[in-house]
């Protein structure tokens, strides 16, 4: 699968002209395992021979292209990883990660694209964001803590990393569809993990930008009808012999929800994105759901 991905992406070089295509990936994949079933001693010296051999081809593709792009070489040492790591008795781990690699490999201009996209706010939030979920609430215990066994560190932490991450995708939303409509699909699929945390992802939105106030209002709306709707799935799923008592009530009330949605949305008028002009000193940032607003530079 990688040594495809390679081969099509330099498909328009000559035989020889370049350093490993599909079979030389096949290949290494191949070695990877039989090395990994001889023994451990020989599979590093094939991975140390692999890397002078991936060095030296840098090496000379840099000369001839210029192209400073090792992407080629770390793929063909993860082939033989992956190799030796299906012969270790894992072969479906190997197959995924194998995918995954060739999917980052054909991904190269989506991704470069995306980068080019993002500012600095935005890429600080995003990281601040994997700080709260990935750093902080893997630390923080999940048991009743303070008086009458109340609180719950974690799950008190996880609102906070919901309410952030439904920030953060209410702004991407925003940013690819508009303002207005990121603003509703905040709503719609915010509403899927918590109406109350889409409600005050928008409410913050809406104190940043006032004239999104009726998009932001549809949006509310929008998430409170899809928590009725998941209340409806819930009891399917666990008591469906509750299910004909309160699906009229949940539906009528979906229904006069979504009603209220396009009222407002209907109301709403045209605005001019924020993100269309830098924000000014002291300003909170459209898209950074964690920073507060700074003083000034003396």
């Amino acid at each position: 699968m990688i040594g495809l991905e390679r081969g099509w992406r330099a498909r328009a070089v000559a035989d020889g002209g370049r350093v490993a295509g599909l079979r030389t990936f096949a290949l290494v994949g191949l070695l990877g395992g039989v090395l990994a079933i001889v023994g451990p001693l020989l599979l590093a010296a094939g991975a140390f021979g692999l890397a002078l051999i991936g060095a030296a081809g840098y090496r000379e593709s840099v000369r001839s292209t210029g192209n400073l792009s090792a992407t080629s070489a770390v793929a063909l040492l993860l082939s033989f990883g992956l190799g030796a790591l299906a012969a270790l008795d894992s072969p479906g781990l190997a197959v995924s990660a194998a995918v995954l690699v060739a999917v980052l490999l054909d991904l190269r201009p989506t991704i470069h694209r995306w980068l080019r996209m993002i500012d600095h706010p935005e890429l600080s939030a995003a990281l601040q964001l994997l700080v709260l979920s990935a750093v902080v609430l893997p630390l923080l215990p999940d048991a009743p803590l303070g008086p009458y066994q109340a609180l719950n560190p974690y799950r008190l932490w996880w609102a906070v990393v919901m309410v952030a991450g439904l920030s953060m995708s209410g702004h991407v939303a925003m940013h690819l569809v508009g303002p207005q409509a990121g603003a509703v699909w905040t709503g719609l699929l915010g509403g899927l993990a918590s109406s109350t945390g889409a409600t005050l992802a928008l409410a913050r939105q809406v104190r940043a930008e006032p004239a999104l106030r009726a998009a932001a209002l549809a949006g509310c709306l929008a998430a409170t009808a899809m928590m009725c709707l998941r209340m409806a799935l819930i009891v399917a799923v666990l008591a469906p012999g509750l299910l004909p008592r309160v699906l009229p009530a949940l539906l009528a009330a979906a229904a006069t929800m979504i009603g209220g949605a396009l009222w407002h949305w209907r109301r709403r008028r045209p605005v001019v994105p924020a993100a269309a002009s830098a924000p000014a000193a002291g300003e909170l940032r459209p898209f950074d759901p964690l920073h507060r607003p700074l003083p000034p530079a003396s």
